[in-house]
């Protein structure tokens, strides 16, 4: 499940600063703070995620998705090309994963928590583009493996860890691809490379994660399973403020009059 989100220079945000998820999060504030925006690109990653063209790094919609956000200058903030899109997301996988470098067989990375910070810049076209991204594996909440893919100035493409250490294959050092979506080497890539396998399991961990975001239709609100996008309290507030709530009903949109309560707010 999700346990963390961070969001920069997406519609009306431009940072949110780092969220907390608990099994149910409630997000309230006044209308047009925001509130929508945050499951809005949860969707947009989803629906990417699902998309069959691999190189759209960043799937904003059409008349056949879930979401259609207009177009990649749309949701900057500011609608300013030259800023960069970044998210970060954590989560906690149903179980650990374990990854082993088979070039130091001794050498064995395991943890159930993952992370992915993401930075998107408007390419050709003004397409975004991913400029880097990076993996964190956790346990205990601490990092045992990292991994960061990123775009130099001269936009050559490198792939980078400080605790693992990637050996290119034999022969020609051939450039490295366009990542695939925003979340995954090519195979192409992963081949100049002889311990780079584990990645497509990174790959397939960010799937499975994704895969849990749903478009609920009774409120007609985008949420990510256990979490709840876009209360309106009664009573105006400045800006969005971010709740975490111990329990497991899944409630969004709307409005909530009076004070908003944990129980009552599961009862909608």
């Amino acid at each position: 499940m999700l346990t963390h989100l961070r969001i920069k220079n997406f519609k009306a945000w431009r940072d949110t600063g780092p969220i907390r998820l608990a099994p149910l999060t409630v997000i309230f504030g006044a209308n047009s703070a925001g509130k929508s925006s945050l499951g809005h690109l949860l969707l947009a990653l989803q629906q990417t995620a699902r998309s069959t063209d691999r190189k759209r790094a960043l799937h904003l919609g059409d008349s056949a998705s879930l979401i259609d956000l207009g177009t990649f200058e749309d949701c900057l903030h500011g609608h300013d090309l030259q800023q960069t899109l970044g998210f970060e997301l954590g989560w906690r996988m149903p179980k650990a994963l374990e990854v082993k470098d088979p070039l130091q067989t001794a050498r064995r990375y395991v943890g159930q928590g993952m992370r992915l910070a993401v930075e998107l810049a408007a390419g050709k076209g003004a397409q975004p583009e991913v400029q880097a991204l990076s993996y964190g594996l956790l346990f205990d909440n601490k990092t045992v493996l990292d991994v960061e893919f990123r775009r130099d100035a001269q936009r050559r493409l490198k792939l980078e860890s400080q605790h693992y250490d990637f050996k290119m294959a034999d022969g020609r050092k051939w450039p490295l691809e366009e990542p695939e979506k925003f979340y995954r080497l090519s195979e192409v890539t992963t081949a100049r490379f002889k311990n780079a396998g584990f990645m497509a399991d990174f790959a397939l961990a960010t799937e499975a994660m994704l895969a849990r975001i749903f478009h609920d239709l009774r409120v007609g609100s985008l949420v990510p399973r256990r979490v709840v996008i876009g209360i309106s309290p009664s009573m105006p507030t400045e800006d969005c403020r971010c709740q975490s709530v111990r329990t497991t009903r899944l409630i969004s949109g709307g409005s909530v009059a009076g004070s908003l309560r944990p129980i009552s707010a599961a009862a909608i």
